[in-house]
This record gives C-alpha cells, sequence and structure tokens, in this order.
C-alpha cells in the first residue's frame, strides 16, 4: 500500500491537480535523482488510512508534503503543504573519554569530534579557536545529527540526501 502511496504523491508532483502543488512547483524545485523526485520519508502512522510522503526541496530547509488517502476505494493526493525542517543534535562532551571510546559505546559515527588543544576551523569565521586548555585530560565533543519529522527522529546518514 505503501508503494502505491509513494506512486500517487509522485504522480501529484508530476502532473499536478491539487493548487497548493502547483504553487509550491512554481517557485520551488524538488530534488530529483534518475527522473524521480526523492521521497525521504513516508508517515503513515499519524493518520489511520493516510499517508504523508516527504519530499525533499532543492536548497531548502523545510520539505513539500503530499497527503494521500484512500477515496471511493482507491489512493488519490487529497492535500499538499510546506512543512519546516527540524534538526537534532546528540552533543557529547568528556574529559574522561577519547572520541573512539564514546563512539565505540553509542555506536554512532560522529559529523564532527575535538579535543582539547586542537585548533577548530568554524564554518563561519576563519579565526583560528581552541577548546579551553584549563581543563584537565582530554575533552571529547562529538555531534550526531538527526532530522526530527512529525515526532520520529530520523539519523541523517540513514537518509540519501544531504541535509
Amino acid at each position: 500500500m505503501e508503494s502505491l502511496a509513494k506512486k500517487v504523491a509522485i504522480s501529484e508532483t508530476l502532473n499536478p491537480t491539487l493548487g497548493v502543488t502547483e504553487q509550491v512547483l512554481a517557485v520551488h524545485q524538488l530534488v530529483i535523482k534518475e527522473n524521480t523526485p526523492v521521497i525521504l520519508y513516508v508517515d503513515e502512522h499519524e493518520e489511520p488510512g493516510t499517508f504523508y510522503v516527504y519530499f525533499a526541496i532543492e536548497n531548502e530547509p523545510y520539505y513539500f508534503v503530499i497527503v494521500v488517502r484512500t477515496e471511493n476505494d482507491r489512493l488519490i493526493a487529497s492535500a499538499s503543504y510546506i512543512e519546516a525542517a527540524v534538526r537534532v543534535y546528540l552533543s557529547i562532551h568528556s574529559t574522561l573519554l577519547d572520541p573512539r571510546s564514546i563512539t565505540e559505546r553509542v555506536q554512532l559515527a560522529p559529523t564532527r569530534s575535538d579535543r582539547i588543544g586542537e585548533k577548530i576551523f568554524p564554518k563561519s569565521s576563519v579565526k583560528l579557536a581552541l577548546l579551553h586548555e584549563s581543563m584537565k585530560g582530554q575533552t571529547t565533543r562529538l555531534m550526531f545529527p538527526f532530522l526530527l519529522v512529525n515526532g520520529i527522529a530520523l539519523r541523517l546518514s540513514h537518509l540519501n540526501h544531504p541535509i
């Protein structure tokens, strides 16, 4: 049933029948892979018999959602809207454990890790920063990105779309 809902949602993006879909696609481009809009997530738990199909929008921090419902024993695109993206990070700091030890314990690959005394190059600045030298031993900072969609946290590494 989910695969059929995806087909209905993709069909709506390619041949819009809903006014909101037309308006959104007039000003935004969906992420396309192999000539098909990329679906990030399908939520079928929000409402019984309803599928919320999430599409990635090029260079935007939000998603295009098409709602697919059963009507007269067939699935149809019944609504569409934009939903904001929410990012959640797990940040771990330690003066006792090194990055490798923490990574082994949480079983997630960090997107970034630092130790006391290491030079940090912030994205938004050319200036060098140092972790606070007065802390004894090593400190470790690990960040694990998650995406929050309708209250469900998804590890970004599981998505096929860089966010």
